[in-house]
């Protein structure tokens, strides 16, 4: 299967309660990538193409999951516990997942620390299935 920009996708099979939490994380990533963007000169265009790609990571959880809450009050009692499904992104953009999980752990709380890195490791494992091994993606020289 490919996305609209024909770049083919590969899905993994996760809990649902799982990608909740990525999206939270994409949520944070994007806006330390916002407070990054910026350069003297105006925007930085990596940091913008950056934004963009964790913008779409989002986006494409709410198309796949389209009974996503739109309330917080609501997100608190959903998914189902248990719920499964096959989420579906580019090699870049689950590459951005895992860089984003991985960093996250490295600041979060304990608890969402070991979230964030079982659920980098559930990723990494089901891409490696389909030869896949996501590459970092690089948010900074010093990334």
């Amino acid at each position: 299967m490919t996305d609209a920009a024909g770049q083919a996708e590969y899905p993994v099979v996760m809990d649902v309660a799982d990608w909740t939490f990525i999206d939270g994380t994409m949520d944070n990533e994007i806006q330390g990538i916002r407070e990054r963007r910026w350069r003297e000169d105006g925007q930085d265009p990596a940091w913008a193409e950056l934004e963009q790609l964790g913008a779409s990571i989002r986006q494409a959880g709410w198309e796949q999951l389209p009974d996503w809450p739109d309330t917080y009050e609501a997100l608190q009692s959903w998914p189902t516990p248990g719920r499964t499904e096959a989420m579906r992104l580019s090699a870049r953009q689950w590459g951005l997942v895992v860089t984003a999980l991985e960093s996250a752990a490295d600041i979060d709380e304990p608890e969402d620390a070991a979230t964030s890195r079982r659920i980098a490791a559930l990723v990494r494992e089901r891409l490696a299935d389909q030869g896949l091994n996501p590459v970092p993606v690089v948010r900074s020289r010093s990334d």
